[in-house]
Parts: structure tokens; C-alpha cells; sequence
């Protein structure tokens, strides 16, 4: 029983965890873009600069939030198969 509810409870978790990044990445990527658009706007060249670099930091961490709902979905899956091999899905 104790295997049964730890495996449910982590799909759970995982199903959030998937959820919660997808959600993010748009909201990441309409934030950055909506800054950078201000500070180009502003005229500081400096300030445009840090705001491209920080573009590039987030299309990074982007790439990465990607790769992490890759492998929390392969893990969501693996979980799954042992639910229905217990008999519980």
C-alpha cells in the first residue's frame, strides 16, 4: 500500500511540476520581450544591452525548462507503467 500511495503522490507531483513549467515558459518569454521593447525604447544603449543579454539567459533557461519537461514526462510515464503493473491505474 505504502508503494501504491508514494506512486501516486509522485505522478502528482510530476504532473504539476510539468504543468507549472508550460505555463511559465510564455509567460517568461511575453515578460522579456515587453522589457526589452521598454528599454530599447528608452534610449539607453547600456540598458538595451542588459536586456538582450538577459534575453539570451532566458531563451536559455527556456531550452533548459524544455529539456526538464522532457525528462519529468519520461519519469510521469515510468511512474505510470508501474501504477498499471500494480494494478492501480
Amino acid at each position: 500500500m505504502a508503494a501504491s500511495v508514494f506512486n501516486e503522490e509522485c505522478t502528482q507531483a510530476i504532473k504539476n511540476a510539468i504543468d507549472s513549467c508550460e505555463e511559465l515558459i510564455p509567460n517568461l518569454k511575453k515578460g522579456v520581450a515587453n522589457c526589452a521593447d521598454i528599454c530599447k525604447e528608452s534610449g539607453a544603449v547600456e540598458l538595451a544591452k542588459t536586456a538582450d543579454g538577459v534575453s539570451d539567459g532566458v531563451d536559455n533557461l527556456i531550452s533548459t525548462m524544455g529539456e526538464l519537461i522532457q525528462t519529468l514526462t519520461t519519469l510521469l510515464q515510468y511512474y505510470q507503467k508501474v501504477q498499471r503493473a500494480m494494478g492501480n491505474a
